[in-house]
């Protein structure tokens, strides 16, 4: 067993990560148990050293007086108490297996995630282990545990972490520099972008393509500061008489949603952001300079930034606005955009990108309105001003291309 605190990390300076690693627990329990007992003798270590001399003391009592009656029962009191220890560990095992909890070390920290099941299958959040808050990393031959420095202030009741790997020597490289850079002192001058790992963005790519279409243009954003946003341009096709516009980098970035309202409504905190435009949209590069073509991407790329500006979050029905209030172009009367689920049935169907790594990426259809239909929804609600626009049976697509003809 090695055992790293951030005072003792070694130099990371030569390690190379590709982003997230995903781990799982092990397949049996009794891998589990033996490694996480294994694992407690160092966690508690003075404890476990008085256990072990009451034991041989009871016992080389029981010997010296030949009376076995008080040794014993101190004998099955030690006994009890690690069986106690081992079926706690069973039912964390088992809990974590029905819930589909799996840990992914991340630049953040260690997330466990879990497998949702409703509206189709996806990956949230359960609980965040920050490097700040960690105490120590233990490194065996098959797996790492870490441990949180004060149990008792951790609010989210997770204070060990068992990390199995069939690759160790990675796993632990990679949360060794994780650690060190998450804590290390920043220059004020360092650009830290939030970026997907090359896997994960080449996943994303293929999930946008699969379900909007194939495209080879992109908006590739030439400076970035805190995310690095590009957009594809989805040209129309056959069957798809109109543009798709979707971000590729908003998602990288962790919108912090409350852990009651995430796990009440299973709410994924990663996304990216899509909108549509007519297919005579004027989208070459000389046209794009003029504000009343570009104006759509700008709200796209806005949009997609102020969770991270606002350190807030979005889902399903939220709305922003233009700063000024003022329509976003001389030719429509539009000021303010709500947050639908992409066409068709923009109420009902999320989409929604799953990676290997354990995130799952929702895509929101972000839908211009006026403020008259702003007003509408702040006194309606969110399904009743999507059913004064969407009538039941229309064609929700046509309606909102038409909406941005000129």
């Amino acid at each position: 067993m090695k055992k790293y605190t951030y005072k003792n990390l070694p130099d990371v300076d030569g390690i190379k990560t590709d982003g997230d690693i995903r781990t799982e627990m092990p397949s049996d329990l009794k891998t589990f148990l033996k490694g996480a007992m294994w694992d407690n003798l160092f966690t508690f270590p003075v404890a476990n050293i008085i256990y072990l001399i009451l034991f041989v003391g009871a016992i080389a009592l029981a010997v010296a007086t030949g009376d076995i009656g008080k040794p014993l029962k101190l004998v099955a009191v030690i006994v009890l108490l690690k069986i106690g220890l081992g079926n706690n560990l069973a039912k964390l095992y088992r809990s974590y297996g029905k819930a589909g909890v799996f840990p992914v070390v991340t630049p953040e920290g260690i997330n466990h995630m879990y497998l949702s099941y409703l509206k189709g299958k996806k990956f949230l959040r359960l609980s965040t282990m920050k490097w700040e808050a960690i105490k120590a990393v233990r490194v065996y031959k098959d797996f790492i545990t870490v441990e949180v420095k004060d149990k008792n202030a951790f609010k989210d009741d997770i204070a060990l972490a068992y990390l199995w790997s069939d690759d160790v020597q990675t796993l632990k490289d990679t949360m060794l520099y994780f650690w060190k850079n998450a804590l290390a002192p920043c220059n004020p001058d360092d650009v830290r972008l939030i970026l997907y790992s090359e896997k994960d963005e080449d996943q994303l790519v293929e999930c946008i393509k699969e379900d909007y279409g194939d495209f080879q243009n992109v908006l590739h954003e030439v400076v970035s500061t805190d995310i690095h946003l590009d957009v594809a341009l989805i040209p129309p096709q056959e069957d798809r008489d109109y543009y798709t516009l979707c971000t590729i980098g908003a998602g990288a970035y962790r919108m912090d949603i409350e852990r009651d309202i995430r796990t009440e409504y299973h709410l994924s905190e990663h996304s990216e952001y899509i909108l549509y435009l007519p297919s005579d949209w004027k989208m070459d590069e000389e046209s794009l300079k003029d504000e009343a073509n570009y104006w759509p991407i700008r709200l796209l790329k806005n949009t997609a930034r102020i969770p991270v500006w606002s350190q807030t979050w979005f889902t399903m029905g939220h709305t922003v606005g233009s700063e000024d209030g003022e329509p976003y172009s001389e030719e429509y009367d539009y000021n303010s955009a709500i947050l639908t689920y992409p066409a068709p049935l923009v109420a009902t169907r999320e989409d929604k990108c799953n990676l290997s790594s354990g995130k799952t990426i929702l895509f929101h259809h972000v839908f211009p309105i006026t403020q008259e239909e702003l007003e509408y929804k702040n006194e309606n609600g969110t399904a009743a001003l999507l059913e004064r626009i969407f009538p039941k049976g229309c064609n929700e697509m046509e309606i909102i291309i038409n909406r941005l003809r000129r």
